[in-house]
C-alpha cells in the first residue's frame, strides 16, 4: 500500500523510477498469498507500474488478472481480505473471522499466491473461451513489452531471480498460439529480440544451463506427472537424460533429469515442428526457436525428431536478413559431435 501511495502523491518522480518499482512490485506480487487479494488488486489499479517503455499505457495485463479476483467463486473471498490487511475491524461491515481463507459454501481456485513466474505464465497459459483472438493479442505483446524492457534495465530484481531456461520456455509457447499472435507487428519482433538477449550465453555453463533449464520448465508447466517434480524417486522413471546428455550437464545444474522430463520435450517440440509445418516457417521469430532444439546439449533423440519432422523444410531454417557472423555463430552453438571413433567432440 505504500507504493500505492507514493505513486499518487509523487506523480513526476515516477517516470524515471518506474523500472525500479516495476521490478519491484512484479516481484511483490508474485510473493502474496491467500488474504492478500486486496492489496493485490491495488497494485494491479497502478497503471503508472504497467506502462510500456514508449510511453503507452495498457491495462490489458492487470484486466486478466483484476477479472479473476472479482469473479463469481472469488468475489467474497476479496471483499473478505479488505478487512485482513490492512486489517479493520470496526464498524457494521467489519469481517467476522481473521482467517486468512474466507468462509463460503462453494469449492473454488484460489487466484493466489500466483508464485514468481505469474507474468512469464501470461505468454504460456491456454487459450480460454472468453478471450477473443484480439484481446490474445494485446495481453500477449503487453506482457512481452514489460517483460522486455525489466531484461533490458539491467534490474536484477525481478530478472535474475528466474533462470533463463524457465524463461525461454514461457516465451517459446506463443509460438503454439494461433497464428494471429506470432504474425503481429509487435509480438513477432519483440519476441525474437527478448529470444537473443536470453540466449546471448557467455560460456559452456551457462549454455549448459539454458538447455537443461529449459527441459526442467517444460515437465514443471506440462504437469505429466501428479509426483512432485524431481522427487527422490524420479530415477525409477527409467532412464535419466543424464544418460542421454552425457555427465556434464547433470554434474552442472545438481542432478539427473527424469524419463518424464524427456517425455515432455518431447511432446512439446512435437507440437513446435507441428505448428512450424503448419504456419510458422514464415515468421523469423518462430525460426529461432525452432533452431534452438538443434543446440548440442539437447537430447539426440528430441534433434533427430526435428531434423526428421523438418527434413522438407530444412532450407527454411533461416532468417531475413541474418548477417554472416550471426549465422556462423549459430552453426556453431547448433549440432555437433559425429562418429565417436572420429570426432572428438564432447557429444557422442
Amino acid at each position: 500500500m505504500v507504493v500505492c501511495e507514493w505513486l499518487h502523491s509523487n506523480q513526476e518522480r515516477v517516470d524515471g523510477l518506474r523500472p525500479h518499482l516495476a521490478a519491484f512490485t512484479y516481484s511483490l506480487l508474485g510473493r502474496l498469498s491467500i488474504g492478500h487479494e486486496a492489496l493485490a488488486q491495488a497494485i494491479f489499479f497502478q497503471p503508472e507500474l504497467f506502462q510500456l517503455s514508449n510511453g503507452q499505457r495498457s491495462e490489458n495485463v492487470q484486466k486478466i488478472f483484476t477479472r479473476e479476483l472479482n469473479s463469481e467463486g472469488q468475489v467474497q473471498q476479496l471483499r473478505h481480505s479488505m478487512f485482513i490487511y490492512p486489517p479493520r475491524v470496526s464498524g457494521p461491515t467489519a469481517s467476522t473471522s481473521l482467517r486468512c481463507k474466507a468462509d463460503t459454501s462453494g469449492r473454488s481456485e484460489d487466484v493466489l499466491p500466483l508464485g514468481k513466474l505469474w507474468m512469464w505464465n501470461t505468454l504460456s497459459s491456454t487459450v480460454t473461451e472468453h478471450g477473443s483472438t484480439r484481446q490474445i493479442v494485446d495481453v500477449i505483446s503487453h506482457s512481452l513489452g514489460l517483460l522486455t524492457s525489466l531484461e533490458c534495465t539491467n534490474n536484477p530484481r525481478y530478472v535474475e531471480g528466474i533462470s533463463k531456461g524457465t524463461k525461454l520456455y514461457h516465451l517459446a509457447n506463443i509460438c503454439l498460439f494461433p497464428e494471429s499472435v506470432i504474425s503481429d507487428e509487435f509480438v513477432g519482433p519483440t519476441a525474437q529480440e527478448l529470444f537473443q538477449i536470453l540466449t546471448t550465453t557467455p560460456d559452456l555453463q551457462d549454455e549448459i544451463s539454458l538447455v537443461v533449464d529449459f527441459i526442467r520448465a517444460c515437465y514443471d508447466h506440462s504437469r505429466l506427472s501428479r509426483e512432485t517434480p524431481r522427487s527422490s524417486d524420479s530415477k525409477k522413471d527409467g532412464e535419466s537424460v543424464e544418460t542421454l546428455l552425457g555427465s556434464s550437464p547433470s554434474e552442472t545444474v545438481g542432478g539427473p533429469l527424469s524419463q518424464k522430463e524427456l517425455k515432455a520435450l518431447e511432446d512439446f517440440v512435437d507440437d513446435m515442428c507441428g505448428a512450424y509445418v503448419e504456419f510458422g516457417a514464415q515468421y523469423d521469430a518462430f525460426t529461432l526457436f525452432v533452431r534452438f532444439f538443434l543446440r548440442p546439449w539437447f537430447p539426440p533423440k528430441v534433434t533427430a525428431s526435428v531434423l526428421s519432422r523438418l527434413h522438407p523444410i530444412l532450407n527454411l531454417l533461416t532468417v531475413d536478413g541474418e548477417s554472416r557472423p550471426d549465422l556462423m555463430l549459430s552453426l556453431r552453438t547448433s549440432v555437433r559431435g559425429g562418429l565417436p571413433g572420429v570426432d572428438p567432440a564432447a557429444r557422442r
